[in-house]
């Protein structure tokens, strides 16, 4: 109903007060539910008009529901035979879900933002009717690091929302078919978001795993491994740890222990130390250890797993090994390998392989099998890669491609996502020189090992330098 049409009744007062209530829920004019008082002059609030079609016809008597950007309800209403509901009263900001519905059939817009004002935002849903109805997701929220469950955390996809139970099970369900992106948010852990490809009809499983926030006087810091030493300094470049080595090649914090992790390559034939905060080395694996499988040689990477084991590129053997604390081998792959400076474990159990002397990153599985692979031996597409990252928020591979200067984002076709470097110069004008890490910070932000330009940097999106540290020939750098 249009905001200037009155309802005609007879003059009952029964009929009065159903009409007042029909009011309450329609479209004409129908009250944001966020506690906003339209009387009160001090708070400018704004409104929607929502215009509902299936087809490219009105629908009238479909169900519209309005959630803020943390996923809370705060309006909903009923199209009116012109196919538009207004909502009011609305506080301003941004985020905002629209989501309508009627008959099986519906809708959404999402990031909506709202300004207080006398014009509503209008704001056109169409409907679509699934192969079998709305999509279903479900699966558990567990520790990053610890593999327990998180119990209490806020999960979104788009006008619905859920708390995951003490089991750390969720399940979210009358979601819209189609590309839909899920945020997650519990106290004490980084935020999480997925897009998301919903299938009608049915229930899909998706199990998310949370990061720890960095807790304590560490949180902030950077460590930097340079050829001689390993560096630790605050945010505000105040030199935290130094610790002196033969050859480091690279460096990680290590999460919930406290401790960095680096590779020395020079340690008696190239071996694996761990720091702890006063500097202390622990020297976990060295060259003369792994006597049943070799020793290793000039290893160049090396990252803690979340049961206690390490994976280390075993760069001068061309393979990859990961060995438990007692440091028996667990597992092992060298088919085809050259030269690899970097492997990570995912979620999957498969691991990522920055292959450098092949000119290439691969995805291997447990049993052996190269799964995926980045470049095709080729100087042109990737040049001795030096480190990897994948980026599971958007499904794309973060590569330090070392011998082209410059850092790449990458989707699974190979499309280039992103790349600093290279072409594409930073916003000061200065290039990136056999850069040797890239890591994907949580803000969005890269920090790179710039390394024969004697720097570390973060760089945004927009390639604007953030933070810059001096270093001698850095090879790796991550942060806590």
């Amino acid at each position: 109903m249009p905001p200037d049409a009155r309802p005609v009744v007879r003059p009952s007062w029964r009929m009065l007060v159903a009409v007042l209530v029909a009011l309450w829920t329609a479209g004409c004019g129908a009250r944001g539910m966020n506690g906003i008082d339209p009387e009160d002059p001090g708070v400018a609030a704004g409104a929607l008009a929502v215009y509902v079609t299936q087809q490219g016809a009105a629908i009238a008597g479909a169900l519209v529901l309005v959630s803020d950007g943390r996923g809370a309800s705060v309006g909903q209403g009923q199209t009116d035979e012109s196919g538009e509901c207004i909502l009011e009263n609305l506080a301003p900001g941004q985020g905002y879900v629209v989501r309508a519905e009627k008959a099986g059939a519906s809708g959404a817009v999402e990031g909506l933002r709202l300004s207080g004002g006398a014009e509503p935002v209008r704001v056109r849903v169409s409907l679509s009717l699934g192969q079998a109805g709305n999509a279903v997701l479900m699966g558990r929220v567990t520790d990053g690091v610890a593999g327990t469950p998180v119990a209490g955390a806020r999960l979104v996809a788009g006008a619905v929302s859920a708390l995951s139970r003490p089991d750390g099970t969720y399940k979210l369900d009358r979601l819209v078919p189609g590309a839909l992106t899920l945020r997650v948010e519990a106290q004490g852990f980084l935020p999480l978001s997925r897009d998301l490809a919903l299938k009608p009809g049915g229930s899909q499983t998706l199990d998310l795993a949370l990061d720890p926030q960095a807790k304590g006087p560490r949180a902030g810091n950077t460590v930097i491994a340079t050829p001689g030493q390993l560096i630790e300094v605050n945010t505000t470049h105040a030199p935290i740890m130094k610790v002196a080595g033969t050859d480091f090649w690279s460096a990680a914090f290590v999460q919930g222990r406290n401790t960095v992790l680096a590779a020395d390559a020079g340690h008696l034939g190239g071996g694996v130390v761990e720091v702890e905060p006063s500097g202390r080395k622990a020297f976990t694996f060295d060259a003369s250890k792994f006597l049943l499988f070799g020793r290793t040689k000039a290893a160049r990477g090396a990252q803690r797993l979340r049961l206690g084991s390490t994976l280390i590129a075993d760069t001068g053997n061309d393979r990859v090994i990961e060995v438990d604390a007692q440091d028996s081998r667990i597992w092992e792959f060298r088919q085809g390998l050259r030269a690899p400076r970097w492997a990570e474990r995912l979620e999957n159990g498969n691991t990522l392989i920055a292959d450098t002397g092949n000119n290439r990153v691969i995805e291997v599985t447990p049993m052996g099998d190269v799964v995926f692979t980045l470049g095709n031996g080729s100087v042109s597409v990737l040049n001795r890669p030096s480190h990897v990252q994948f980026l599971k928020t958007t499904n794309t591979w973060l590569v330090c491609d070392a011998g082209n200067n410059r850092v790449l984002e990458l989707d699974r076709n190979q499309r280039v996502v992103w790349m600093a470097g290279g072409a594409m110069r930073l916003a000061d004008g200065s290039g990136l020189f056999n850069p040797g890490s890239a890591k994907r910070l949580p803000g969005g932000n890269t920090l790179i090992a710039d390394t024969d330009a004697n720097r570390v940097i973060e760089v945004s999106p927009g390639l604007d330098i953030t933070w810059y540290q001096s270093a001698q020939t850095p090879r790796f750098a991550d942060r806590l």
